[in-house]
Parts: C-alpha cells; sequence; structure tokens
C-alpha cells in the first residue's frame, strides 16, 4: 500500500515547488547558507503538502479519471488503494508541512502553506468547475509559492517576479485545458465538467495572448531600470532567447495530439525543455552573481 501512496503523491511534480526557491535566486542570496537551509526545508515542506492534496484532488477524480488514456493508471483511478488511506496519508502530510514550518519557517510561512494547501482543497471540489476562475486559481497557487518562498528566507518580493510568475501558470493551466480538449475529443466534459465551458477556438486565442504577455513582460523586466539597479547589469536581455524558445517548445507541446500526457507533465520529460531551462538557469545565474566571483 506504501508503494502506490508514494505513487500517488505525484513526486515528479515537485518540480512546480522550484517557484518556491525563485525569491533566493533574484534576491540575490543563493550562496547565503542560513537562507539556502530555510529554503531547502521550507521547499520539501511545500512538496509535502501538495502531494495531499494530489491525493485529495485524485481521490475525488477517480471516476472520471478512469476515462483518461494516462491518469487511468494512477493507483487510485486504478482502485489499489482505500478512501481511508488516501485521506489518511493526505491529512499526515498537510499537518506535517504546515506545523514544521510553523516552527521551522515561521508563522507567516506557516500560514501562507496553510492557505495554500485550503486553496488547494477548494480548487478541488469547487473552483475547478467554475470556468476562467479554475485557471486562475491555478496561477494564483503558484503565486503562493514564490510569496512562500520569500516570507521563508525574509526577503521583500518584486512585483516583476510575481507577475512572471502569474502569467507562466497561467499559460501551463491553458495549456493543459488546450491539450485535454485535443486528445479527449467529445468525451472532454465528462472527463472535468469545466472542459465543456471552452472551446478549442477560445483557449488558442487565450494561450496566444497570454504567451504574448509573457514574452513581453520577460523583455520589459530585463530592460527595465528596477533590473539594472538590482543586478547591476543591463544583459539580462540577452537570455530572452531561451524564453521564446521555451514557448515555441510548449506550444508544440500543447498541440501535439498522439501525446496522451498533460503538457505539465510532458515538460517534465521534454530534452529540449530541460535542456533549455538549464542554460537559461546558468545564463541567470552568471549574470546576476558574476561579480560575487570576479570581485
Amino acid at each position: 500500500m506504501i508503494q502506490y501512496i508514494i505513487r500517488s503523491m505525484r513526486i515528479s511534480q515537485w518540480v512546480k515547488n522550484l517557484f518556491f526557491l525563485a525569491p533566493l535566486v533574484f534576491s540575490k542570496t543563493l550562496f547565503d547558507a542560513d537562507r539556502l537551509a530555510r529554503a531547502t526545508v521550507g521547499f520539501v515542506l511545500l512538496s509535502l503538502i501538495s502531494s495531499a492534496c494530489y491525493l485529495i484532488n485524485d481521490w475525488r477524480d477517480k471516476e472520471t479519471d478512469r476515462l483518461h488514456p494516462e491518469k487511468s493508471r494512477r493507483p487510485i483511478a486504478a482502485g489499489l488503494l482505500t478512501g481511508r488511506a488516501v485521506l489518511g496519508a493526505a491529512g499526515l502530510l498537510a499537518a506535517l508541512g504546515i506545523l514544521l514550518a510553523l516552527f521551522l519557517l515561521g508563522y507567516s510561512t506557516a500560514s501562507i502553506f496553510a492557505l495554500f494547501f485550503l486553496t488547494g482543497l477548494w480548487y478541488s471540489f469547487r473552483l475547478r468547475d467554475v470556468e476562467f476562475l479554475d485557471i486562475f486559481v491555478i496561477a494564483a497557487l503558484f503565486a503562493l509559492r514564490v510569496l512562500a518562498g520569500g516570507q521563508a528566507i525574509r526577503v521583500e518580493i518584486s512585483e516583476w517576479l510575481l507577475a512572471a510568475t502569474f502569467f507562466i501558470s497561467l499559460l501551463l493551466a491553458l495549456g493543459k485545458r488546450r491539450h485535454e480538449l485535443l486528445i479527449l475529443g467529445a468525451g472532454a466534459r465528462r472527463h472535468r465538467k469545466v472542459l465543456g465551458s471552452y472551446s478549442a477556438v477560445l483557449l488558442d486565442q487565450m494561450i496566444a495572448l497570454v504567451a504574448a504577455a509573457t514574452c513581453v513582460s520577460y523583455l520589459l523586466y530585463t530592460l527595465s531600470d528596477y533590473a539594472l539597479l538590482k543586478f547591476g547589469t543591463d544583459a539580462l536581455f540577452f537570455t530572452s532567447p531561451f524564453v521564446v524558445y521555451g514557448l515555441f517548445r510548449f506550444y508544440a507541446l500543447v498541440y501535439d495530439a498522439s501525446r496522451d500526457e498533460s503538457p505539465t507533465d510532458l515538460l517534465l520529460k521534454d530534452v529540449r525543455l530541460r535542456v533549455n531551462t538549464l542554460l537559461w538557469l546558468l545564463a541567470i545565474v552568471a549574470l546576476i552573481y558574476g561579480r560575487r566571483f570576479s570581485g
């Protein structure tokens, strides 16, 4: 049973919680030992809470997940776990994450973790069935990750970082909805009620709009006085090709009907995107922290 619970925790999805570490990188404190330790602890605790949300979400979705070519293979959808085991594990993970955050990271971080968990529950049981609100809640959960990361290491969060997080996560949510429509076809509404409120044309237009906003906001950020004063360099603009390529590759995955997995899952496995993301991150770290080592 334990192996099925571990599989249902979706540990591979913990990569989404890397947004929690964004304040550590962009506050120029990546090599501060104390802050790095606090951020690492927070990442692990937030990941436990995320897994609690996944367990509850999968339990609620077990009937509709059986209609999905990929999700039907999950342990809960396959009937390998009881409700008592699933909900018990979820409660334990959430309690551990929030209580340990309270003692190790402070009240503010623990409060955001609790809000993250409650929002995740609200999404699973109600908000995900409301058109537009479903994708905005997903974006809000990513924003909470960033806010919690800032609180954990006691640094202020810039509006630029929150804006970038919002647009990127909104794009991921829209891409997931579009891919579901693509592979499920007429059965989309049976799998997820809210899909009956979206059309392919509408989602295509929204994806194009948000992708453009993501690209423009990143370009403006790299050219802003804020970035120049904060990092002491105007060379961040030269990292923009990585962002543009990432958006192009994301489009290719969203509209690939031969893949059953959602684009958010494919993002984790796609070699081109992984290499592109790694190169972007290395470039960012080199530009932000270069003077630290050259000096």
